[in-house]
């Protein structure tokens, strides 16, 4: 009965190592991935501002 609950310990251990790592890897990958976006939209962003601009100017008349 102990050589039972030594490896159910274990094996609950390694399942929550594994949990923890995947929850940390999926942590990491949320934050580059919004990195990432943040940095390809802020190149897109001056042609954004100016089209507005245009489409502003063109709505007034």
């Amino acid at each position: 009965m102990t050589q039972f609950n030594d490896s159910g310990r274990w094996l609950r251990w390694l399942f929550l190592d594994h949990l923890l790592l995947i929850v940390v890897i999926l942590m990491i990958a949320a934050l580059l991935s919004t990195l990432y976006f943040r940095s390809v939209n802020q190149e897109r962003l001056p042609d954004y501002e100016l089209q507005r601009s245009l489409s502003a100017d063109f709505h007034e008349d």
